[in-house]
């Protein structure tokens, strides 16, 4: 049973407005009734009883501690399945010698672009928003979806589309000097880190070049599929590699992504 504890801060105007089409429907996720998120009176502002507050909760989910920002409005809101998983607090503070606590969130920091736009620590973004292993996707289809669409997680919410946190955060060439940069919400030096984004993206290069031939996304993602049959992901992910790839080191510095079209989506999807 998954338990809550809900927070605001001081009051935040985020710059980027959300239209009435991107406030998603507040039905739960799921037709068992959740027990309602306990408010800490002490993390509560002042300033929290405006309309367009959106809470953070902690939401315990099979051993792991997510932080959500609840879309729909109130503290005892019901969960949705368009509810968003956040990074830790220390990535929207400037000044990491205060006390760390999450923004007052309003409804228009509730579009991706917007709640990016809040980042200003991006190095804390990889522990909760990178793909993880490659044995946690149950097939091809749930590891394009985690790039193009987002990753959900049942009764607790969703993460951003990550071909959107790597356009905004991303591997760069400077045009004037024509020097890369690296991924400011990837972890540098960190072979784990590096292996886990080199398999993921092994998987993504392959089907954003089935889709330039002129296949479709779920076309190019069943390729692969037809290919894996009762193959987990790691076992196909040998399979495919060639037996240079397969000598090469794991150490070596991560592949840059494709840079797919930014912008702002509608959560509801």
């Amino acid at each position: 049973m998954e338990t809550m504890v809900a927070s605001v801060g001081t009051p935040l105007h985020a710059a980027t407005a959300a239209s009435p089409s991107q406030i998603p429907p507040t039905s739960p996720l799921q037709s068992v009734i959740l027990p309602p998120p306990v408010v800490d009176p002490e993390l509560l502002s002042v300033h929290s009883q405006g309309a367009v507050s959106r809470y953070v909760v902690s939401v315990n989910h099979k051993g792991s501690k997510y932080h959500v920002l609840q879309l729909s409005p109130g503290p005892l809101a019901p969960p949705t399945p368009f509810d968003i998983i956040l990074p830790p607090a220390a990535a929207f503070v400037s000044d990491q010698t205060t006390m760390t606590a999450y923004p007052d969130f309003s409804v228009s920091s509730c579009g991706w672009q917007a709640l990016f736009s809040l980042v200003v620590h991006p190095d804390f973004l990889w522990d909760c928003w990178g793909p993880g292993n490659l044995g946690e996707f149950s097939d091809v289809s749930s590891l394009w979806k985690c790039w193009d669409e987002g990753t959900a997680i049942e009764g607790v919410g969703r993460k951003p589309p990550l071909r959107m946190v790597e356009t905004e955060w991303g591997s760069r060439k400077d045009k004037r000097s024509n020097k890369g940069h690296h991924a400011a919400w990837r972890p540098r030096q960190n072979t784990t880190a590096c292996q886990k984004w080199s398999q993921f993206q092994f998987f993504i290069s392959r089907i954003e070049t089935s889709i330039s031939t002129g296949l479709t996304a779920s076309q190019a993602v069943q390729v692969l599929e037809d290919t894996r049959l009762t193959f987990s992901m790691p076992q196909l992910h040998r399979k495919l590699q060639t037996k240079r790839q397969k000598k090469g080191k794991v150490g070596g510095p991560c592949p840059e992504s494709s840079a797919p079209s930014s912008g702002d989506v509608i959560m509801a999807t």
